[in-house]
């Protein structure tokens, strides 16, 4: 027990002497120069390509299609025929159209030649003759009334004469009604068979047009197929999807970026495009910057505010497809010959300032700066130390003002 006594006794004088001397118990520091140069202040978002525009493909009418051989990733040519549709149907629909078209122009042409015209105009003359027959019984009439007033003829004869210009008036008027009758009729069958051709002109349209379509499935574009909805060897109805078809050369990517970081980028503004696999970064730029927010919630559940941004490529890369993600460099700001230290040599102070640590003679040193650009490896200092100042690398935020150190080293 006396010997543990003297052995704790002897370290803690060793230790008030180690305490004493300041040197080995000093925290060693590596220090760094503030240097002029280059520095890009960017931020980083995942970013997603699409295509600019996708053709989807899809059955014009409905007919029966074999079966298609194109797969996802294959090229096809702009006017490719994509699908093989059965066109008999639809030439037979145009067969019987134009059939049911020289028929009723012949029906038509007959109506012209059958002696119709002939036929109305003896119905005509007949209205004609009883016309003039009715006013001769008339003149008769009235020749007779003056004779009867005179005595010269007898009372039956005077009602004989009446009856028969009665008579000759009404079948005058019975002769008109039929002349009508007639007229109206040949009118109403001609005009029947005018609608009938009207009609079968409009079916014979629709069906070359339902041909047309049938033979037409091809492609609008050249490209490659994005994906096959139908393989086909079936009866598709009008409106099937078939394909979907894109031009890699359109490729761009899309980000949603924090809104706030949104109002430091434009138009025209330079992305890098990471695509990761030890690839080389692909360049591009921002296109469009859309205008409507939206709420988003973050991977820790935190809402964010964020806005699309769609980026033109300069140059797609081979490989690269649609729906790949990407991780996006947004540069906001570049400036030559400004001062820079590394980012984890600066700490922040609970009053949200900015201060680096220095060393003299063997005390740190608080020297507060105020910060400029920034990327993801160095700060821009714009006030508080000059080009040269040696400042504590990467200081731990418990070291303060006076505290004792030792320089290991410095670049």
């Amino acid at each position: 027990m006396r010997s543990a006594v003297r052995l704790t006794t002897g370290a803690l004088a060793l230790a008030g002497l180690t305490l004493a001397s300041g040197c080995e118990w000093s925290v060693e520091v590596d220090t760094v120069a503030a240097r002029i140069g280059t520095i890009r202040q960017s931020f980083t978002e995942p970013a997603t390509t699409r295509l600019q525009n996708t053709y989807p493909i899809a059955m014009p009418v409905t007919a029966r299609i074999g079966r298609i051989e194109l797969e996802p990733g294959d090229r096809v040519e702009k006017g490719q025929p994509l699908v093989a549709a059965d066109l008999e149907p639809f030439e037979l629909a145009v067969e019987e159209a134009e059939a049911a078209i020289v028929v009723l122009e012949a029906q038509v042409a007959l109506k012209k030649v059958d002696g119709s015209e002939d036929a109305f105009e003896a119905v005509h003359k007949q209205v004609e003759a009883s016309g003039k027959q009715a006013e001769r019984a008339a003149l008769e009439l009235k020749r007779i009334k003056e004779v009867y007033d005179d005595g010269g003829v007898s009372r039956t004869e005077l009602d004989d004469a009446q009856l028969r210009a009665d008579a000759s008036e009404i079948e005058f008027l019975r002769q008109q009604f039929t002349e009508r009758v007639f007229r109206t009729r040949q009118h109403l069958q001609t005009q029947v068979v005018i609608q009938q051709l009207a009609q079968a002109k409009l079916r014979l349209a629709n069906a070359r047009r339902d041909l047309r379509l049938a033979k037409g499935v091809t492609a609008p574009i050249t490209g490659v197929v994005l994906a096959r909805y139908e393989q086909g060897d079936t009866i598709a109805p009008a409106g099937t999807r078939l394909l979907l078809l894109g031009d890699l050369s359109e490729l761009e990517a899309e980000a949603e970026v924090l809104s706030q970081d949104a109002l430091a980028i434009q138009p025209g503004s330079e992305v890098s495009l990471d695509p990761g696999s030890a690839r080389p970064a692909i360049l591009g730029e921002v296109k469009r910057i859309e205008p409507a927010g939206f709420t988003k919630l973050s991977s820790l559940g935190v809402e964010q505010q964020r806005v699309r941004v769609i980026v033109s490529l300069a140059e797609v890369p081979e490989g690269l497809g649609v729906g790949y993600r990407l991780q996006a460099r947004f540069f906001t700001g570049t400036r030559e010959g400004a001062l820079v230290v590394p980012r984890f040599s600066v700490l922040q102070a609970p009053d949200r300032t900015y201060y680096v640590l220095g060393v003299e003679d063997g005390a740190l040193v608080r020297r507060p700066v105020r910060i400029g650009l920034r990327s993801d490896l160095e700060l821009e200092v714009l006030e508080g130390i000059a080009a040269g100042t040696r400042i504590v690398k990467t200081p731990d935020a418990r070291m303060d003002e006076g505290q004792r150190v030792k320089v290991r080293g410095g670049d």
